[in-house]
């Protein structure tokens, strides 16, 4: 190995490295396994090397302090570039006090190093970008992160996220995605579950565990063997999927787009597709992390797709399917009948709303194509559709059982096909603004509206139909044409807030 990399680690480990050593280093370890296990054996001796000094420069009577003066790092160290004496000494220290440090003294050996992340935000305290990782959790709530193990194996981690590294070559998936590129270094990795465990030949796959629902075992190359809690096991090879559960294994497509690959993180440097995607994920921790944050979708779970933002609101999608979305390896739901739906049910009542949806408008029919719509025809309720002509639309039941409506400025024109555009509508108690595209298209203020109670509604259609009694929406009633509100086209992620997001805020959401 070049001795300018032994130079380079050692001062990444003292906090010496400059930010374009620090982002040189980082991108040569995504693909050097030889490098990464060299880093890993240099965090290693660090390791070794700092209880080595404390330990040295302590009497017998301090060492019930020993742990807690463990936890506090030099602030600067000073090393030459290999040191197999000091090593030695390292080692011949920690012997010698073996017996009488405690074991929650000693640092935990560095099992594997985290490379780089996308738009990554963690449940608690996340590690940086080069900072090796002991056997620990690692908890992501939003984005995603790569790190690799000390054998080789490179993990992608999709959020949100929960996965503990357990040893040098395995790991254990509690929820999430992930994608492992494993080296022939690492043949025999391991994901672990609660109800499988996946066993690499030497190849590329990805596992996802679902909150609610099977976990699913795809293979991209090479050969992996999975097993289930009761004993079931099997084989899968190159463009092969499976679903997992206690019943048994079950033979699925494969679904390669499914699931975070190297081109969807952004480097230094990069352009294009990479950085739309980082942006993608910068959107996604922003909404699904949101603290008003009531439904987050962006479909890339199949039609069985959770809600990020809130589990207990749970979606019931009919006669859509899954399509390619807006950005690169990206899935959208379509709508492509009059029966295609997402049907759920959000209680209570909110002061302020934000509604916000990437669209691609493929309507021809005239009639209006619904966005979300309320069936409850109760105070409360809200309408957001497009009109035949491409408008977006605003409308709220107020407690007088009237609507009070607020049509955009600007329009989505169906002679602009496979065109994506960024809508959003919010609602502060009074007045009614919407937007395109990030920008203003509209307000109104809403007089004596009252609070907005979404009680079960529909994406993508609406939920009435001839025969069923109208109160507010009586007078508006013709003909049976009236209650034809399927959307025609795609949609690619969809977020619902019990907060006004301020015009800024929506700019910048559509700027990514």
């Amino acid at each position: 190995m070049n001795a300018r990399w032994h130079d380079l680690i050692q001062r990444w480990l003292a906090g010496t490295a400059t930010e374009a050593e620090a982002a040189e280093l980082q991108q040569a370890l995504k693909t050097d396994d030889e490098l990464r296990r060299l880093y890993l054996d240099y965090a290693n001796l660090d390791g070794a090397l700092e209880i080595a000094a404390n330990v040295a420069s302590m009497g017998r009577a301090s060492i019930a302090g020993f742990p807690e003066r463990m936890k506090e790092r030099k602030a600067t160290r000073t090393r030459s570039w290999w040191l197999p004496a000091a090593a030695a000494a390292a080692i011949a220290a920690m012997a010698s006090w073996f017996l009488v440090v405690t074991r929650d003294s000693a640092k935990p050996a560095n099992l594997a190093v985290l490379t780089r992340e996308a738009g990554a935000v963690w449940a608690e305290a996340g590690p940086q970008p080069g900072q090796p990782l002991p056997s620990r959790w690692l908890k992501l709530r939003a984005g995603a992160a790569e790190f690799v193990l000390s054998r080789g194996a490179r993990v992608l981690l999709e959020g949100p996220a929960e996965f503990r590294i357990e040893s040098e070559n395995a790991g254990f998936l509690k929820a999430g995605k992930l994608h492992a590129y494993v080296p022939t270094s690492a043949h025999g990795f391991v994901v672990r579950g609660e109800k499988f465990q996946v066993t690499d030949k030497g190849t590329e796959f990805a596992c996802a565990v679902p909150e609610n629902g099977a976990v699913e075992v795809h293979v991209f190359t090479g050969t992996v063997s999975i097993g289930n809690a009761r004993g079931a096991a099997r084989d899968l090879s190159a463009a092969e999927a499976a679903r997992v559960d206690e019943a048994g294994i079950q033979a699925i497509p494969a679904r390669p787009g499914a699931f975070i690959r190297d081109e969807d993180f952004a480097h230094p440097g990069a352009t294009g597709a990479a950085q739309a995607v980082e942006k993608r994920w910068q959107n996604r921790a922003a909404l699904s992390g949101h603290p008003a944050a009531l439904v987050y979708f962006d479909f890339e779970e199949g039609l069985v797709f959770p809600n990020l933002a809130r589990a207990d609101y749970a979606p019931k999608a009919t006669g859509c399917e899954i399509v390619e979305g807006r950005a690169p390896g990206a899935h959208a739901l379509a709508f492509q009948s009059s029966d295609s739906r997402v049907r759920m049910t959000v209680p209570g009542e909110f002061q302020s709303l934000t509604l916000l949806a990437w669209v691609r408008w493929d309507g021809q029919r005239p009639s209006q194509h619904s966005l979300l719509m309320g069936d409850s025809e109760q105070p409360g309720e809200i309408h957001w559709y497009l009109t035949p002509t491409g408008e977006a639309c605003f409308a709220l039941i107020g407690p007088d059982q009237k609507w009070r409506r607020l049509e955009s400025t600007k329009a989505i024109r169906a002679q602009n096909p496979g065109s994506w555009h960024f809508l959003a509508a919010t609602f502060d108690g009074a007045t009614a603004v919407l937007y395109l595209d990030g920008q203003p298209a509209g307000s109104s203020i809403f007089e004596n509206a009252g609070p907005v109670r979404l009680r079960t509604f529909e994406i993508g259609n609406w939920g009435w139909h001839p025969g069923m009694p109208l109160r507010a929406s009586a007078q508006h009633a013709t003909s049976p044409s009236f209650y034809l509100r399927a959307f025609e086209g795609r949609i690619d992620e969809f977020a619902i807030l019990s907060t006004a997001l301020p015009a800024e805020e929506i700019r910048r959401l559509s700027e990514n």
